[in-house]
Order: structure tokens, then C-alpha cells, then sequence
């Protein structure tokens, strides 16, 4: 009965891995790609934030592109879209 009872359990948690491995894997994915954006944007323009001392940290570079998109878009719901989708990809 114990046997059985920790096999069901085993057979649960595997399952919930099952489940939550592939968000997990669009969410890196996403990650990478909104970094990707970041960098294609600053080498773009030709600039390295760190180096202008416009940043003090290597970490603060998606607030940095965040602010910056905040000039050139609205400020409405895309925008916080985004912005949001930036800020959480990189913490």
C-alpha cells in the first residue's frame, strides 16, 4: 500500500514537470530575444551605455532601453505591453 501511495506521488510530479517545462522554455526563449532587441538596438546606434557612463551597472540596461522607448513611443497600452514584458524577462 505504501508503495503505491509514493509511486502515485512520483507519477504526479512527473506529470507537473511535463506541464510546466514548456512555458518554462517559451519564456527563455522570449527572454533571449527580447535581449537580442536590446543589443541589435544599442549596436545599432553605436553606443554602449556603459562606456558614456549613462549606466553604472551592467543590469541596468533594460531600464535604460525602457526609458528610452518611452520617448519615441505613446505611452499607452503597447508601450506598457512591452515595457512589462522587458522588465520581467530580465529579473
Amino acid at each position: 500500500m505504501v508503495v503505491h501511495v509514493v509511486l502515485w506521488e512520483l507519477v504526479l510530479r512527473c506529470r507537473t514537470m511535463l506541464i510546466l517545462i514548456p512555458p518554462l522554455v517559451v519564456m527563455d526563449i522570449v527572454a533571449g530575444i527580447i535581449g537580442l532587441i536590446v543589443f541589435a538596438y544599442y549596436a545599432n546606434i553605436k553606443c554602449d551605455p556603459l562606456v558614456n557612463k549613462d549606466i553604472a551597472n551592467p543590469n541596468m540596461v533594460r531600464q535604460l532601453f525602457s526609458q528610452t522607448l518611452k520617448r519615441f513611443t505613446d505611452h499607452g497600452f503597447p508601450h506598457f505591453l512591452f515595457s512589462s514584458c522587458v522588465h520581467l524577462n530580465y529579473e
